[in-house]
């Protein structure tokens, strides 16, 4: 018999006895997501379920959702708890739901406009033992911290057991300090990679399930996890201080913690194994070289006579192996917490495109891209025979020797054992960013062909799609998105892959916006947002890079705190994210807010002497770090910046404020940028020269603009200032930062002009422009416009313009007092720049297309809206139209275009 929970929540109803025939539905429920992720195995208490709709009919106009109606039922069939029995009016697309732990099924039926149902496919999750997210409890007391020795050997842990038969559902849970691999009776679990996602050690480590069910079989069976070092490598966690005080220490090295818990009856859910000194251990084949940390990230050394593929086979003889030993006294504040953001997985794979010949012994190899993950290669040669390889983001014949800092430290080497079969080369714990790689010690290489790169990110899904008529133009997005895709490892954004490796959150906020436009990211957002969570001082105040804080920035850098919560909401509507980060974002601005009221005329100062830590718009391509070339940033415009940026702090956090009813929080962060507003204003306007601390120039009159610090009489003198220094002075170059850039955009969309960035993009292949990256060669976004010598020739810098294509040129942009796209606008912009543009957008409803095309003397857009939203479009001539589901069409006199 089959029993099922049904749950009422939010507007959630229970109807029996429905029924109705399959061609009357308008509407159907499809991609079931459970906290964001398909099918997931390990949520915590309140999972929020969710569900796209898709129209039978996609010329059907205003389709709705009036009702839903979910119903979950335990995987083993034994038990039914029934809740309300009233259907209920919803046009939600989303629940948060409380139910006991379990594995479960659900599925969700709608009903449309005219009442008539749909019912899913069912989807599955499991729901974690009782615990606080912040806790370790779900994990059995009986597991252990646990290791091999102290070396740098990436070591084989393994545990061999006998069951009586198969469970129903069999999942590992893997807590690990370093990167992990799990293996079932000789077997690789699944396709991941370099598992878990990265956070602060020092508060948190996250558990990664694993569903091992079909691996099992009667008897004896056996689990071995193989640890890596990672960040668990790094000197900065072996004493862990917070706020100067010692709490504990760190394994410095792997250490794991992993339990398999296993089905039983009813929707119990028992551990069958867990971790402890009962398990052995063996030095692997892999270990490490040299540090791993910021600028230097160390190497791997492969040693092919060590590898035995049948390590974690029930067969295997492991007498001579040793007891695991147990890691002792861990932080007591690193919390255990379920991983809720997709694995690492590798997303593409391609070979060589370039192999020359550079000395004795010596190859260099050409990848024909840049991109961060592995590189395999099959060697062949005598048993002991040793090959070092050298990886750098630009051709240095000599690997970078001579450059140093340029390839940050990226070498491994192999040990040939003479076996074809095991003389293959593979990072297994760590990673490159690179395109060239010299290889040495070797008389032979194969062909091209036979080498394979494989790039390698957080496994979420590209949702966006975008061509244009302008082929520069789709070069340009093309480069934007790969380079995007390569900093997106581990769960969070960093600024470069290789020489930091860093969460920064100037290049996080300039960066997250191409991200949700262009990828499905609502996991890896949230999951960074926490990160920030728990890097927070105590007094509010925030580092400049999470989950690790190291390196520098200033107050626009900590803003991330507050926009990145915020930019989560307006793209996918989940309030939750705005709930559970609104303690930080209050600690912030409070102590922001007395800061500003101490200080001569409510100005932020900038110290001179910590240029590190108040920046400014990092990487103008006017403003070049000595001793590379340009000036430094001189202190006046640094000031105006930081001004300028922390109101924009204060007026998203009212955003963020308003929109969880916290109404007298609003009104005093309102109230705070409008009085730094007029501060800014009287300190560093320049009345005599329109311009803003001494400089004309573009940031500083863009953001001065864009956050309302110039008076309204003054905004078409400044508006025209901004204008004149790009079109006149500048000859059309946007010369702006990294969170100048992000901003810019902004208002010169707000303003109608994105043709300014359009034939920037589109015609410039001078330095400043992406032209000047294509025309040099360049596959990726580097660090500065110019292409310095020393920064990184991969990097976030200016990432935010992979947004601009969707939600400016193509004109797809979400709605803040209707967020996750339940409204948005259609705004095509640089509507004369292109011959025609197509897009679309996955949004947490459904898919939005737009077409637009200039042909024949007449404008011709088309847009599809998903069921169950409602958009405005703004035509070229000026006009609105508001639309409901369905697909429309619109044409414009190209003489009417504005």
């Amino acid at each position: 018999m089959l029993h099922r929970f049904s749950v009422s929540c939010l507007a959630l109803s229970l109807l029996f006895g429905i029924a109705a025939a399959a061609d009357a539905q308008s509407l159907k429920p499809v991609d079931l997501r459970c906290e964001y992720l398909k099918n997931p195995l390990g949520v915590p208490q309140k999972p929020r379920l969710s569900w796209k709709l898709q129209a039978a009919d996609a010329d059907a106009k205003n389709l709705k959702q009036t009702a839903y109606q979910i119903i979950l039922t335990d995987k083993s069939r034994e038990i039914t708890i029934t809740a309300a029995n009233e259907k209920q009016p919803s046009d939600l697309q989303s629940c948060t739901l409380d139910i006991p732990p379990g594995a479960w099924t659900w599925e969700v039926t709608v009903w449309d406009q005219d009442g008539k149902p749909a019912t899913s496919k069912p989807a599955e999750f499991v729901r974690l033992p009782d615990s606080s997210e912040n806790s370790s409890d779900a994990f059995p007391p009986a597991a252990k911290w646990i290791s091999g020795a102290d070396s740098d050997t990436a070591p084989w842990l393994r545990k061999t057991m006998d069951i009586a038969e198969v469970p129903p559902l069999a999942v590992i849970y893997v807590a690990s300090f370093g990167y992990h691999e799990v293996y079932v009776n000789g077997q690789k679990v699944d396709d991941s990679v370099l598992a878990p996602a990265v956070s602060n050690l020092q508060m948190r480590v996250m558990s990664v399930p694993y569903d091992i069910t079909k691996l099992l079989k009667p008897g004896k069976n056996t689990v071995g996890i193989w640890l890596g070092h990672g960040w668990a490598g790094w000197d900065q966690w072996i004493n862990v201080r917070k706020e100067g005080e010692h709490i504990g220490r760190l394994p410095h090295g792997p250490a794991v913690k992993a339990y398999i818990g296993v089905l039983t009856g009813g929707s119990s859910f028992k551990p069958l194994a867990e971790t402890g000194t009962d398990w052995k251990f063996a030095p692997s084949c892999y270990s490490k070289t040299g540090k791993f940390g910021v600028f230097n990230f160390g190497g791997e050394i492969y040693d092919a006579r060590k590898n035995n593929p049948d390590w974690s086979s029930p067969s295997f003889d492991d007498s001579g192996w040793q007891a695991a030993v147990e890691v002792k006294n861990v932080a007591p504040e690193t919390a255990i917490s379920p991983q809720l953001v997709e694995k690492n997985r590798t997303v593409s794979e391609f070979p060589a495109v370039k192999i020359e010949k550079t000395g004795d012994k010596q190859y260099r190899v050409d990848m024909g891209k840049v991109y961060n993950g592995w590189l395999q290669i099959p060697f062949t040669g005598k048993a002991g025979d040793i090959i070092t390889l050298k990886f750098t983001d630009r051709d240095l014949p000599d690997g970078g020797e001579k450059e140093g800092i340029l390839a940050y430290g990226q070498e491994d080497r192999i040990i040939l054992s003479g076996d074809p079969a095991k003389d293959i080369f593979q990072n297994k714990f760590n990673y490159r960013t690179f395109r060239w790689v010299t290889i040495e010690g070797t008389d032979t290489l194969p062909p091209p062909e036979k080498f394979t790169g494989k790039l390698i990110r957080t496994g979420y899904e590209a949702d966006t799609t975008f061509e244009c008529s302008e082929e520069m133009l789709n070069k340009i997005y093309k480069m934007l998105l790969h380079s995007y895709e390569c900093l997106t490892l581990g769960g969070y954004i960093v600024d470069c892959s290789h020489r930091e490796r860093l969460g920064y959150g100037a290049e996080g906020q300039a960066s997250m916006e191409c991200g949700m436009m262009n990828f499905d990211q609502a996991a890896l957002y949230r999951h960074w947002a926490g990160s920030w969570r728990d890097v927070q001082m105590k007094d509010g105040r925030m580092p400049n890079t999470a989950p690790q804080t190291w390196g520098g920035g200033g107050p626009a850098w900590r803003i991330i705190g507050i926009t990145l919560p915020w930019e989560h909401y307006r793209h996918y509507g989940d309030e939750r994210v705005l709930a559970e980060n609104y303690g930080m974002i209050k600690k912030h601005l409070s102590m922001l807010e007395d800061r500003i009221v101490k200080e001569p005329d409510h100005i932020i100062p900038v110290f001179t002497h910590d240029k590190y830590h108040y920046i400014g718009d990092w990487y103008s391509s006017l403003d070049i770090d000595p001793p590379q070339g340009g000036r430094p940033i001189p202190h006046l415009l640094r000031q105006v910046f930081t001004n300028c940026y922390t109101i924009y702090g204060f007026q998203k956090g009212a955003a963020v404020a308003g929109s969880l009813g916290e109404t007298e929080d609003a009104k005093k962060f309102r109230q705070v940028a409008e009085d730094l507003q007029k501060a800014t204003h009287k300190a560093f306007y320049n009345a005599g020269k329109g311009e803003y601390g001494g400089f004309k120039e573009q940031t500083y009159l863009s953001v001065p603009l864009l956050t309302g610090v110039v008076p309204g009489d003054l905004t078409k003198t400044v508006q025209d200032a901004l204008i004149e220094n790009i079109t006149v002075t500048q000859t059309g170059h946007l010369t702006t930062g990294v969170l100048g850039s992000y901003l810019q955009e902004k208002y010169l969309n707000q303003i109608g002009r994105d043709d300014l960035i359009a034939e920037w993009m589109k015609q410039k292949k001078d330095k400043p422009s992406f032209g000047f990256f294509l025309e040099n060669g360049l596959t990726t976004v580097p660090e500065a416009m110019n292409i310095y010598g020393s920064g990184s020739r991969c990097h976030t810098s200016f990432l935010s313009y992979g947004a601009w294509f969707i939600n400016a040129f193509a004109g797809i942009q979400p709605d803040a007092e209707q967020p996750g796209f339940k409204h948005f606008f259609v705004k095509p912009g640089a509507v004369k720049s292109a011959g025609w543009v197509k897009a679309s957008h996955q949004t947490p409803y459904g898919k939005i297309d737009v077409a637009w095309k200039n042909a024949d003397g007449k404008f011709r857009l088309d847009v599809s809206v998903p069921p169950n939203t409602t958009a405005t479009v703004c035509l070229p001539d000026g006009r609105k139209e508001e639309i409901g589901s369905g697909r429309y069409h619109f044409e414009v006199l190209s003489e009417d275009i504005h």
